[in-house]
């Protein structure tokens, strides 16, 4: 029996690979000559990879071995998943130069093997960085153009699915990118930014490192956003008032102007499908599998990604630019990159599920397999507990559901952070320690970093000036606030800020006083602490820590002179090492 390899459509004969190593012939495996290269194969490969390496051939340099046996992964990552299907009109954006990135993994019956190209030029493409353009320019109509059709794709009013993965960030663009049904003079231009997943129509990824992008029109349709802000059906287009139906349009990508001006600013990107709806684990294993094919062929860069996790704070509201959200100033200043798990109105368990509780989407987050994870939650349920100290029934409800989220992240092996909730006048000192001693206690069951925000931010003694007009979102201020905490737990340690008001100390005794810390041990061996004391201390009086209980360390002063000294009140900065 002979067997065939099937490239570029036809099914051709494989011949042996060998090399020569020290004077001798060893067999690498089976190739098959694809665009005029021999490609190593073997009985698994793809028979859609050298398809789509063939068609890249035939208008462009042939892609390289490196690149069809990452392609390679990819498919069969997203059929394992089952998100081959529903994927109706695919594009990689690989290759050597633009008629390569234009060529389309995947495309259905009667729509072009390639992006239909308006004005872009090779310029326009860099296999580091994608496809992309900057907006501003006022006579800028450069784009791409899937010419597949409604009809063409099998798609409905409620069964729609469409993404993009972001190659790169650019601090000062806005980053969303745009999808439209476009039939010549009318256009749908639906924003996919900030889609979150854990419920049935927002799922992807967000931040200032590579994310997909994808946002999934489901049977209740909360539909997608028009550039204007108006929710409409995505299968109609808005013009002056009115709403068209768009019929059979097509749809038309990367689009750096629509209806006439600038939409957005679109920037670098790379790789687009369309299709029908995709299930959330799907949805995550297509993101999953994407962004390791642009790592492995070094087209985005591989510097650690931390999973931000949290509600409506993380996701950044009462900021006017996503830059100044806590977990992208948080990023920066850790040269990570960032990807967003903000989900608004988000609470540990199940209040809403519509908000997308983190119980129910935990798990659709780890199997992003991000490098590390810092979370911030918390400040919905708290809020929602009606009960002045806190309903001890809930309290240990959220411990038990942060006890089984928190397990599963720290089971991945990957570093961990808890920031607990931030500040707001909303929540009484009483109800917040009841929260924090059940999070705190979670925390040093799994030696996980906690910092409480709350009290750091109640320490200022001014957290109106870190707040937003609603009291509990902080503003760009309290961001980077909020921001500078996890920074320091990355650092492996967390701080206190607190005015401590000794009484008078004896000569040759001492006096100390109880700082809260959260995360603190005493049992085993004790956490290690310190204290810094205030610049004007009284000569012969030093200040030392340490631990007297969970969640407590002691201050204390020991005067080293013959006499009593009665300390002014001061600023001690406690520290927590992890």
């Amino acid at each position: 029996m002979v067997v065939k390899v099937k490239s570029g459509g036809a099914y051709v004969d494989p011949v042996a690979l060998f090399v020569k190593k020290n004077g001798v012939y060893s067999e690498v495996g089976l190739s098959v000559k694809v665009g005029g290269v021999y490609v190593v194969t073997s009985d698994s490969t793809d028979a859609d990879t050298l398809a789509y390496a063939d068609r890249v051939a035939a208008v462009s340099d042939p892609l390289t071995e490196e690149t069809i046996q990452a392609v390679d992964v990819w498919v069969k990552a997203v059929k394992e998943a089952g998100a081959w299907d529903p994927i109706k009109d695919c594009g990689l954006m690989l290759g050597s130069d633009l008629a390569a990135a234009l060529v389309k993994i995947k495309y259905p019956d009667g729509a072009p093997a390639s992006l239909l190209n308006t004005d872009m030029t090779d310029s326009n493409y860099q296999f580091v960085g994608g496809i992309g353009w900057y907006n501003g320019d006022l006579n800028n109509n450069q784009g791409l153009d899937t010419v597949a059709t409604i009809t063409q794709l099998g798609v409905g009013g409620s069964d729609l699915s469409m993404g993009l993965l972001r190659t790169d960030y650019r601090d000062n663009s806005p980053n969303w990118m745009s999808v439209a049904f476009d039939t010549g003079t009318l256009e749908s231009p639906a924003a996919i930014n900030d889609y979150n997943p854990g419920t049935a129509d927002k799922r992807g990824l967000t931040g200032n490192g590579p994310s997909l992008r994808i946002a999934s029109v489901s049977a209740d349709a909360k539909a997608l956003v028009m550039e204007n802000g108006a929710v409409v059906n995505p299968f109609s287009g808005s013009n002056g008032g009115t709403t068209t139906d768009l019929g059979d349009g097509h749809f038309t990508i990367f689009r750096a102007r629509r209806l006439g001006f600038d939409f957005y600013g679109t920037m670098r990107a790379g790789f687009y499908f369309l299709g029908t709806a995709l299930t959330l684990a799907q949805a995550m294993a297509l993101s999953l599998a994407t962004r390791t094919l642009y790592k492995t062929l070094g087209r985005i860069a591989t510097t650690t990604e931390c999973a931000y996790i949290g509600d409506s704070i993380t996701a950044g509201f009462f900021v006017t630019n996503p830059n100044n959200r806590w977990s992208t100033v948080s990023s920066v200043s850790l040269s990570r990159f960032e990807t967003n798990f903000g989900a608004p109105s988000s609470s540990i368990r199940v209040l809403n599920s519509d908000a997308a509780p983190l119980i129910d989407r935990y798990q659709d987050i780890i199997a992003t397999a991000p490098d590390e994870y810092s979370v911030m939650m918390g400040t919905n349920d708290v809020l929602s507990d009606s009960e002045a100290d806190g309903d001890p029934s809930i309290i240990a409800d959220c411990k038990a559901k942060m006890l089984t989220v928190m397990t599963a992240m720290k089971a991945t092996g990957k570093p961990v952070r808890w920031n607990g909730f931030p500040f707001t006048p909303n929540i009484t000192l009483a109800k917040a320690m009841a929260y924090e001693v059940a999070f705190a206690d979670v925390a040093r069951q799994l030696e996980i970093p906690y910092c409480s925000q709350y009290l750091r931010m109640a320490d200022t003694g001014d957290t109106a000036a870190l707040l937003g007009g609603d009291n509990v979102h902080p503003n760009t201020d309290g961001m980077a606030f909020l921001a500078a905490g996890d920074v320091e737990m990355a650092g492996g340690e967390t701080t206190r800020s607190v005015t401590l008001d000794f009484p008078s100390v004896a000569g040759g005794g001492a006096q100390d006083l109880p700082v809260t810390m959260y995360g603190a041990r005493l049992a085993g061996t004790p956490s290690t602490v310190g204290v810094t004391p205030p610049g004007g201390l009284d000569a012969g009086l030093t200040a030392s820590a340490f631990v007297s209980a969970d969640d407590v360390v002691m201050v204390r002063l020991t005067n080293g002179t013959g006499g009593a000294i009665d300390p002014d009140s001061g600023v001690f900065t406690v520290t927590l090492f992890f």
